[in-house]
């Protein structure tokens, strides 16, 4: 509690919010409960650094961080999904962001967040008091994320007051890289940071796809927090996808879920959305640029994955059985394999 409100801390298990924690825990402040809203294609390394903060965590006597998650209720006609990835690939489109928009971030990343509070006794009875929840976000210092926090949370919000600690107290990204590592928690080796910057001022993008994170005992950091098919993805983040354990698989999927989309896009050209100097407007002609895929193994996947798809959505509105999307996942890399010419798929 915070001034006797219900204090709610939104953990997005990046950077910022992990600094905003460690700080907390210094200054002793308290928080009730820490959501952490998972997507389903959260990075591998953003959720093996739960259990990390976990353990942080219950040291200084804080709440263990709650996973919540979207639950889609409503199909239409399109099969059933529980990912944004999944809900994409049914719907044949792309995250919200691709086209401008951030309702992506609202309806699996706030939404959720919200409706578990709204169960929450705490929060009730905040609420029946006619006062608002305390919600930190971890929002950093920097310009980009100062520009967000500008357009975030709402002043006359009726449940919530939004605070941003990070910029009260002035820690830009860099400053709470460097509080992170002075706590000396396990995590990811920040020299894998130095060695990307240095292949990135050469534009080697086969030399970062390369790089292998370490994880590292004392002195670790957190990833950062985003999907790995995000539509704000840096050039060399997609590069670094393929140096992860299942990169390949990501990377394919990535083909996959541009490829299911493409027929009806009227506005954007991919992921990225439009091409501009320093990438193209799809994150699947990237990968093809860059070798991190073979370009016929790329061409297979944007032939077969779309009749595939298609025809799921009609076996589904016919009442036929279907494969759940973990057979399709698995399938996946067959359609590599096909026969560009074979139009029985």
């Amino acid at each position: 509690m915070l001034d006797g409100r219900p204090l709610l801390v939104a953990f997005g298990m990046g950077v910022d919010s992990t600094a905003m924690l460690i700080e907390m825990a210094r200054r002793r402040i308290m928080p009730d409960a820490i959501l952490f809203a998972n997507t389903g294609g959260e990075k591998d390394g953003t959720t093996d650094y739960k259990a990390v903060m976990n353990r942080f965590l219950q040291r200084q006597g804080m709440p263990q961080v709650t996973t919540v998650r979207y639950v889609p209720r409503k199909f239409k006609n399109y099969p059933p999904y529980d990912t944004l990835e999944t809900n994409c690939l049914s719907n044949g489109t792309l995250p919200s962001l691709a086209f401008g928009f951030k309702s992506c971030s609202i309806k699996w990343k706030a939404a959720p967040q919200d409706a578990w509070a709204n169960e929450w006794a705490p929060a009730q009875k905040c609420w029946d008091r006619g006062e608002r929840v305390l919600k930190y976000i971890g929002y950093d210092a920097g310009p980009k994320d100062m520009r967000r926090r500008n357009h975030a949370g709402d002043l006359e919000d009726p449940k919530y007051e939004y605070r941003y600690p990070l910029i009260e107290w002035g820690w830009d990204r860099e400053r709470c890289i460097e509080e992170i590592i002075k706590e000396q928690l396990p995590g990811w080796d920040p020299e894998y940071l130095a060695l990307v910057n240095d292949a990135l001022a050469d534009k080697d993008y086969k030399r970062i796809a390369s790089i292998k994170m370490r994880w590292i005992e004392r002195g670790g950091i957190p990833m950062k927090s985003s999907c790995w098919f995000c539509p704000a993805m840096k050039p060399w983040e997609v590069a670094l996808l393929a140096a992860d354990e299942n990169g390949m698989e990501k990377l394919r999927r990535i083909v996959a879920m541009e490829a299911r989309a493409k027929p009806r896009l009227e506005t954007c050209e991919g992921l990225w959305r439009k091409a501009t100097k320093t990438k193209p407007g799809s994150i699947s002609e990237f990968i093809e640029q860059k070798g991190l895929l073979p370009a016929d193994e790329i061409r297979a996947i944007q032939h077969a994955v779309p009749k595939e798809l298609v025809q799921k959505v009609g076996d589904w509105r016919e009442g036929k059985p279907i494969e759940d999307w973990d057979q399709f996942f698995e399938g996946l890399p067959t359609f590599c394999t096909s026969d560009l010419d074979d139009d029985r798929i």
